[in-house]
């Protein structure tokens, strides 16, 4: 979704029984007063196994919903014991959330609901201590 000049929305629970886990992210735009305008993709999880599936860029990665910006948004799945890398270059930052499961990122432990805040390390080594969900942005300095 790009809000552009300004848009209105809401998120909800439609559901009356099951519960509702969302995770929304903000990422600037590089111009302003653009015009509101929305994508929508569904992502399978087949897509996303064993690998950093670039989902979201700035229309540089193709098949990729684009924003205005210079950034990637990944998803992964891994499978215990499986691994992914992602190189990044020099004045980037990257943010990873672990959506569910247990990993390790640079040998720093992350469990489902933690995020890592990650500047200035030219490649991310992440291994998954059990089957895990995970999103990972890369985004200017």
């Amino acid at each position: 979704m790009s809000a552009g000049r300004g848009i209105r929305h809401s998120e909800y629970n439609a559901s009356q029984t099951e519960p509702l886990h969302l995770l929304q992210l903000w990422i600037f735009p590089r111009h302003n007063g653009l015009e509101p305008r929305w994508e929508q993709r569904v992502f399978t999880a087949q897509e996303r196994d064993g690998q950093l599936l670039p989902a979201v860029s700035g229309g540089d990665l193709p098949e990729t919903l684009t924003i205005d910006q210079d950034a990637g948004v990944y998803l992964s799945r891994l499978a215990s014991g499986k691994k992914a890398a992602h190189q990044s270059r020099p004045g980037r930052k990257a943010y990873l959330f672990v959506i569910s499961g247990e990993v390790m990122v640079n040998g720093h432990k992350l469990g489902a609901g933690d995020q890592a805040r990650i500047a200035d390390e030219k490649e991310l080594a992440i291994e998954s201590a059990k089957v895990s969900e995970l999103i990972l942005l890369d985004l200017p300095d």
